[in-house]
């Protein structure tokens, strides 16, 4: 779920999930990357993910840690 769905359904949860979402975006800023296919084969990054069929035929490395 969403943060702003969570904020209309329950505003209280969804403040709380705001402020920490704020933190961690702010703790982590300039390391998080835009993150596609190609910047995982530019940069010979592997994708872990639960989405796997996404990059499938891309040619990146995968992981799924779900099912690992």
């Amino acid at each position: 779920m969403g943060v702003q769905a969570l904020e209309r359904r329950s505003p209280p949860q969804g403040s709380a999930l705001r402020i920490w979402l704020t933190g961690v975006r702010a703790a982590f800023a300039g390391r998080i990357l835009p993150f596609t296919d190609i910047t995982a084969n530019e940069h010979h990054f592997t994708v872990v993910t639960r989405n796997t069929a996404d990059f499938v035929n891309t040619g990146v490395a995968l992981i799924n840690l779900w099912l690992a």
